[in-house]
């Protein structure tokens, strides 16, 4: 269970690294005009290692917009919980949600509900709601926890970040580019680069399509095996659609695939 367990929580723990370093800023100018998403885009992944297949993660934005801080919002969620085989060694079911700012997708609330086996976890992140703090404010049975952090304007939160990121137009980088990033997350401004890789044809379930490939830079850790150890691909069109996610561990590679999307905000074409 212990095995299982790791395995799932890892490929996680990549996803969201993925997600958090998902985003660049251009000249202190942290807002962006959305191009590539619309509402009611649903996106649906094989989430496994080898042939084990560990879940199903879910990425959507939701079909209509929603009022926060005086802002027309999109609401945006990944949700993963475990399946099959796995889902009866060791339960975990997540959502992460964050409402952006239709006009520049800068986050202004951020959401988690974290369920996995005997820990629990809710918590509420307020940001980008003037001046230079972000308010945490975890919900607790004996009385909620509040917290103020000091950050700069305009920062992302974990799944803001990556729809950020599928707004820049990889074609006018060179290979081997560095794009800083900074992030919001678990109490923490993280300063982290992504690289981009190059132009690439990928299989997948629907065809071979071009897609970007992207690398953010892993710290070195226990769980991540060398420099190029996660590797995400995003299609090199304009809804730039992630269609693969790559963790390279010292176990062995744990793989997210895209099975199922819906409501592009652009047609697509698989070869």
């Amino acid at each position: 269970m212990n095995i299982i367990r790791s395995l799932y929580k890892t490929a996680i723990v990549a996803l969201l690294f993925v997600i958090a370093t998902g985003f660049s800023y251009q000249e202190l100018n942290y807002a962006i005009r959305n191009s590539t998403i619309k509402k009611g885009e649903k996106l649906t992944f094989r989430l496994h290692y080898g042939l084990l297949t560990a879940g199903y993660p879910v990425m959507q934005v939701f079909d209509k917009t929603y009022p926060v801080d005086g802002k027309t919002c999109f609401k945006v969620e990944v949700s993963g919980k475990t399946y099959g085989a796995v889902h009866k060694l060791f339960q975990i079911k997540d959502i992460w949600r964050s409402y952006m700012d239709t006009a520049n997708m800068l986050p202004k609330y951020a959401y988690r509900n974290i369920s996995e086996g005997n820990y629990k976890l809710v918590e509420n992140t307020y940001l980008n709601r003037g001046g230079s703090k972000t308010k945490v404010v975890i919900e607790k049975t004996e009385g909620d926890k509040t917290k103020e952090y000091a950050t700069p304007e305009g920062i992302h939160d974990i799944v803001s970040g990556f729809f950020y990121y599928r707004n820049i137009d990889y074609s006018k980088k060179s290979i081997g580019e560095k794009i800083p990033v900074k992030s919001f997350f678990d109490g923490e401004l993280y300063h982290l680069n992504v690289v981009y890789k190059g132009k690439v044809e990928l299989k997948t379930a629907f065809g071979r399509i071009d897609c970007f490939k992207l690398s953010p830079e892993v710290p070195e850790n226990e769980l991540f095996d060398g420099e190029n150890s996660v590797l995400f691909y995003i299609t090199a069109d304009n809804n730039r659609m992630p269609v693969k996610i790559k963790a390279d561990m010292f176990v062995g590679s744990v793989e997210m695939d895209i099975s199922e999307y819906q409501n592009l905000r652009h047609s697509i074409k698989f070869k």
